[in-house]
């Protein structure tokens, strides 16, 4: 451990490396149509692991101006009864949720492969 002019305490692992440090910047555009880049967190990998990520969400702005995290995926999970069929030119995470043919069933939400034949 060594402590800078700051006070700051300094943390060297086993090959004599510092621990990674670093702030979470978001790219948000100001006012008058500048990027600005605010903290909204830090990554400190010398902290306890339960204290290593700490980010504050209020202040992250998201695509298109947007203060609600995005989702990932275009089309929700399919229900129970239904099976996943790709949309044709969209990405694989983009799919309709067609019925199961009877005698035919999907017993988990979401599922990937074709109904399986009930018995």
């Amino acid at each position: 451990t060594i402590f800078t002019e700051t006070g700051e305490k300094v943390f060297f692992d086993k090959n004599g490396d510092p621990a990674a440090r670093y702030d979470l910047l978001n790219w948000q555009q100001g006012e008058d149509g500048t990027t600005e880049f605010v903290k909204v967190g830090f990554y400190d990998a010398s902290l306890q692991p339960e204290f290593q990520l700490s980010f504050n969400n209020i202040s992250i702005v998201w695509a298109k101006n947007e203060h609600q995290v995005p989702v990932s995926v275009c089309s929700e999970s399919c229900p129970t009864g239904t099976r996943k069929a790709v949309k044709k030119g969209k990405p694989v995470c983009c799919y309709d949720c067609i019925l199961c043919a009877e005698g035919e069933k999907s017993n988990k939400t979401g599922m990937a492969q074709e109904c399986i034949t009930s018995i």
